[in-house]
């Protein structure tokens, strides 16, 4: 029962019934207050929202329910950068791999943030373990290429973009 209400929770929130999804998410909570995947849920909502502190602390929750929450430590890191707080961000993207070391998502988000920071180096590490882990990750082919354009590394940006092209023409 438990599964499938989450499933419904999360189908609101995909279909951008935000608020419908927030109301669900509370009354979930209250029945069910150690559900590590329900604080996530709600977080994303808040996010998406615009909600962030308020996303942070159900993000902590989550982690806190259960402190091996890969996606927990992802969707915190990614609330923490949208603050601007990017050594935050990077250390909550590294726990999310820490725990779970083929999270080519966290990969990802990690390079973004590197190269918001301008360390471009790390940047392009992080996008080139993501794409190991998944070589049809196109967003991170994508990313790959800015970040080698940034730097002046024109060829090997457009053969990234070329990649990213190629596995999502759209």
């Amino acid at each position: 029962m438990k599964n499938k209400k989450i499933q419904e929770l999360i189908n609101l929130y995909k279909s951008g019934k935000l608020d419908l999804a927030e109301k669900e998410a509370v009354k979930q909570i209250k029945n069910d207050s150690n559900n590590s995947i329900l604080f996530n849920i709600y977080g994303a909502i808040l996010a998406h929202k615009k909600k962030l502190k308020e996303a942070i602390v159900n993000y902590k929750k989550s982690i806190q329910i259960n402190p091996d929450y890969a996606e927990g430590y992802n969707n915190l890191g990614s609330v923490l950068y949208k603050l601007k707080k990017f050594n935050e961000s990077i250390e909550a993207y590294k726990k999310a791999i820490q725990i779970k070391p083929d999270f080519a998502e966290a990969y990802n988000n990690l390079g973004i943030t590197f190269k918001e920071i301008s360390k471009f180096n790390e940047s392009i590490e992080a996008y080139k373990k993501a794409i190991q882990i998944k070589p049809d990750f196109a967003e991170a082919y994508n990313n790959l290429g800015i970040t080698f354009k940034e730097i002046s590394k024109f060829n090997e940006s457009i053969e990234a973009y070329k990649k990213a092209i190629q596995i999502k023409p759209d």
